[in-house]
């Protein structure tokens, strides 16, 4: 938790490499502190360290970071957070000249980053692209329906999790229950709710 500890041992390395950057920009990212991340990230670079899987999510998930304390705007009947999301296909760009977007956990950054940027259509996409989607990227594309106040779609998502056998978690659980109370489906929600008590989830995670 000691930032300024991080930054002096960081700074006395002769050398940094793609594992001592994607550790610093980590430990920014649990002191939310978005901004530097996305600055250091263009420093990395600068400096002629390329990205890896790794630092890819983490600038994402700085850009989600800033997402969720930018006012949105209205973009063609939408409510959008612009800037983030404009920061966000950049970092979809970079991802995609270096051939991450074709790892699972890069795919399931991206499809959050434009479900907190307001973008539903460009995170379906994603997700609709990719062709193993498992517990994880389901309970994420849940996850971007239920904030986005699309209860139905969330709830589809729940049901294809059960419908396959997937293995689902306190956080299917609570977007499951986000949906229901989003579209007031009260039976449904009833439904869930007597799924996680015969789980013995109740006392423990949800």
């Amino acid at each position: 938790g000691s930032i300024l500890e991080a930054e002096n041992v960081f700074l006395s390395l002769p050398q940094r490499d793609i594992s001592t950057w994607n550790s610093i920009l980590s430990a920014y990212l649990d002191k939310d502190e978005g901004e530097k991340v996305l600055y250091l990230y263009g420093v990395m670079q600068g400096n002629g360290v390329s990205p890896d899987e790794r630092t890819s999510v983490t600038a994402l998930q700085a850009c989600c970071m800033l997402s969720s304390k930018e006012e949105p705007v209205f973009i063609k009947g939408n409510s959008m957070k612009k800037k983030s999301l404009d920061i966000g296909r950049a970092l979809h760009a970079d991802a995609q000249r270096k051939g991450f977007d074709a790892d699972a956990f890069v795919c399931s950054t991206l499809v959050n980053m434009y479900g907190k940027c307001g973008c539903l259509e460009e995170a379906e996409r994603i997700f609709t692209s990719m062709g193993n989607s498992n517990a994880i990227t389901w309970n994420v594309m849940a996850a971007t329906y239920a904030q986005n106040g699309y209860g139905h779609e969330a709830l589809t998502c729940f049901e294809h999790m059960q419908n396959e056998g997937l293995s689902a978690n306190t956080v299917t659980f609570v977007c499951a229950l986000k949906a229901c109370a989003c579209i007031q489906a009260i039976d449904k929600g009833k439904e869930i709710h007597s799924e996680i008590v015969s789980r013995r989830l109740l006392k423990t995670d949800v």
